[in-house]
């Protein structure tokens, strides 16, 4: 599977997620989910910092455009919360490489 594919069949699952918590879900299973869909993502390039950074980017860039500020409290907690964690995740595959570089 391709970063492409694989970030937005992320992105589309975290999409779900939202929906479902939006229309009465409970947020601590849709945060458990939400973990869940990014780890399968970071799953695919774990051993590639390089590849790392870059779908993280794009999950976070990709989810951007659902930040519509007029839409539900809830939906919007959802995606931020994902792009809180996607920015976190690209932070830590950023200090991965840099060590990497540095071993070299």
């Amino acid at each position: 599977m391709t970063v492409n594919a694989a970030v937005g069949n992320c992105a589309q699952k975290i999409r779900q997620i939202a929906g479902v918590y939006q229309s009465g879900g409970n947020l601590m299973d849709a945060k458990r989910s939400v973990d869940l869909a990014l780890s399968e993502l970071g799953y695919l390039n774990r051993k590639q910092p390089e590849l790392q950074i870059i779908s993280w980017e794009q999950l976070r860039l990709s989810l951007q455009a659902y930040l519509n500020y007029c839409s539900d409290i809830r939906w919007l907690t959802v995606i931020k919360y994902a792009r809180a964690k996607a920015g976190s995740r690209r932070a830590g595959a950023v200090h991965n490489l840099k060590k990497k570089v540095i071993r070299s």
